[in-house]
């Protein structure tokens, strides 16, 4: 069962119907992240998330970025925003996510979304002490884990927690593809709210992400976290052609071209990826993942 679940798989892009629009990258959410404060920031990301995916439903969303000592402890969270927690359970809530019991491989798979069911049935995870003692009297049910590096901080995360009430269960109805498809321009709002970026480089990645389907975004992530840019290496992972990615890639810096008026003086079939890389190496943020991911793209 554990091996199943742990299996990402990238689906057809026409089975995720969500694409970053320019006017929700660059209108809506960049306004947003500018103009609003955290809290109105946050009840902003999560009405997105019911727009971009019908039926993920969170009643709770948790931004925190936490440090970890030498050691591998976790120090207290210098960065923390809820919504929809009433405030008398606040700090219970933020205490709980400072444990990592429940998802003992988060920060093995970063930018991987992990549920609290990959690793435990139902049936166990009800029977937990942190279910019983945290969440049970919280109201929350199922929950999905992301986490993140944070540039220039390599002791320092970002985490996102979705909790969903009982009697909810988007956990069995979304794939981890459409949870970090949706979550990764938020992932760079809130870099650029809490000061890890500024608003010119918070820009430019909203206008690379523009149209970007899932199927692109994956393939690009893989490429900037491989130690040699090559078709094939994607190609390898993903198990499909090295001729269906070389047209993903072509696409996709069709698509881009006019953003980059810098080229570097390279050989002509090699300069297009390089360009990719060198443009989407912000991507490197959004994770490289352990766990096997398979391909549903077509040859």
């Amino acid at each position: 069962m554990a091996a199943e679940q742990n299996t990402i798989r990238v689906r057809r892009s026409a089975e995720i119907r969500t694409t970053f629009s320019k006017r929700f990258l660059l209108n809506e959410l960049q306004d947003a992240a500018c103009k609003c404060d955290d809290a109105e920031f946050a009840k902003f990301h999560q009405e997105s998330l019911r727009h971009l995916l019908p039926g993920f439903d969170p009643k709770v969303l948790s931004v925190c970025v936490q440090q970890i000592s030498q050691d591998g402890f976790f120090l207290a969270a210098e960065s923390y925003r809820s919504v929809n927690i009433d405030p008398s359970a606040i700090l219970l809530y933020r205490e709980v996510h400072c444990y990592d019991d429940v998802f003992p491989h988060s920060w093995s798979n970063l930018g991987t979304a992990v549920f609290n069911t990959d690793f435990k049935s139902l049936e166990e995870w009800n029977d937990t002490r942190f279910y019983q003692e945290f969440k049970s009297p919280l109201g929350l049910y199922h929950a999905v884990l992301l986490t993140y590096p944070l540039p220039f901080a390599t002791e320092k995360f970002m985490k996102f927690v979705y909790d969903s009430g009982a009697g909810k269960t988007f956990c069995s109805k979304l794939t981890k593809d459409e949870i970090e498809y949706v979550t990764t321009p938020f992932m760079y709002a809130w870099l650029y709210k809490f000061g890890y970026i500024d608003k010119s480089s918070f820009s430019r990645i909203l206008n690379l992400l523009t149209n970007i389907t899932p199927v692109q975004l994956f393939l690009l992530r893989e490429l900037v976290n491989i130690p040699v840019y090559q078709n094939k290496s994607v190609a390898q992972k993903f198990k499909i052609s090295g001729r269906v990615v070389n047209n993903y890639f072509a696409n996709i810096y069709g698509q881009i071209s006019h953003l980059l008026p810098d080229r570097p003086s390279l050989d002509a079939r090699a300069a297009p990826l390089v360009d990719l890389v060198r443009h989407f190496s912000f991507l490197s943020l959004a994770g490289s993942p352990v766990i096997a991911r398979t391909a549903g793209i077509d040859e």
